[in-house]
């Protein structure tokens, strides 16, 4: 990805750009990336444009100011706060998008809504429903709603001080579940899935009730094919210790998870980097790919 940053670079400098020209990007998140890493580093920053075309953009990373690129294995661990000065959404882009795209989007509405507390999570639930049998129509609506709660947080925390780190919910293990699966699994479906697995590791913590997991896996379970889940039966997390030493929320010998105590209520907790919770991120792992196995949801044999 790197490669790909010093490239615009390379065609910003051939272009003549100056500090007053600005970059149009257009794209996925990958994209989004790579381009806005670019800008920001050209003559110390020019102004760049942003219009998402996947509905994991434009439903999470479209809106903010962080540009990551991934490095020796590790997720986004060169990244700078780079925001476009203008965003321009559009639905109709979504109408091309297959059904794994649209999965991966709504993983990260999922995660935003749950976030967002429990407001947010039944209109989300509500949307899901229309969704699941058949209309897409419903996928503007779930998109704002997400972005309603992205923008407050953003509003108040840009620069990931305070109340924004809450956003890194399902993304440590998440990420780290892209890396084990070679990115096989795209990244809102390795989110929900690293919600999941948070899940398990509070309620065993005794900072979520079982309830609460359960009730979310129930919806969650409606994001996740039978392709994904297959993947996290067959992950070997050996090496998932040494990927979240890379995370960014890991200090010295310990990592910080975002762990959920209810919709709208997230804290962090220390985890060492050590043996004893590579074996328990196995165990609740292990504990909600057979809790989603057992869920029937006759969309996952039509996905794919």
């Amino acid at each position: 990805m790197l490669e790909g940053a010093l490239k615009v670079v390379q065609f910003l400098d051939i272009e003549g750009a100056t500090k007053t020209s600005t970059l149009f990007v257009i794209g996925g998140g990958i994209i989004q990336d790579v381009a806005g890493f670019a800008a920001c580093i050209y003559k110390r920053g020019i102004p760049w444009t942003y219009v998402p075309t996947t509905f994991l953009a434009q439903s999470d990373s479209g809106m903010g100011s962080k540009a990551g690129l991934n490095y020796n294995g590790a997720k986004n661990i060169l990244a700078i706060f780079s925001a476009p000065r203008t965003v321009i959404m559009h639905p109709s882009f979504l109408e091309t998008l297959e059904e794994e795209d649209l999965l991966s989007g709504l993983g990260e509405c999922f995660r935003l809504c749950v976030t967002g507390g429990d407001v947010f999570l039944a209109r989300f639930r509500e949307r899901l429903e229309h969704f699941i049998h058949g209309d897409r129509t419903v996928l503007s609506e779930m998109l704002v709603t997400a972005l309603l709660v992205k923008r407050a947080v953003i509003e108040y925390d840009e620069f990931e001080l305070n109340v924004r780190r809450a956003m890194n919910y399902g993304h440590s293990l998440g990420h780290a579940l892209e890396a084990l699966t070679e990115n096989r699994i795209p990244h809102g479906t390795a989110v929900v899935l690293g919600m999941l697995i948070e899940n398990e590791i509070a309620v065993s913590r005794g900072v979520q009730l079982a309830e609460c997991a359960h009730d979310l896996l129930c919806t969650a379970a409606k994001l996740v094919n039978a392709h994904c889940l297959e993947l996290l039966v067959q992950t070997d997390f050996l090496s998932v210790v040494s990927l979240l030493a890379k995370d960014k929320k890991s200090e010295g010998k310990t990592i910080k998870l975002a762990l959920l105590h209810a919709p709208g209520h997230i804290a962090f907790h220390s985890l060492k980097l050590d043996d004893d919770t590579r074996s328990i991120i196995e165990t609740a792992a292990g504990s909600v790919a057979t809790k989603l196995s057992a869920y029937t949801d006759p969309r996952r044999e039509a996905v794919y």
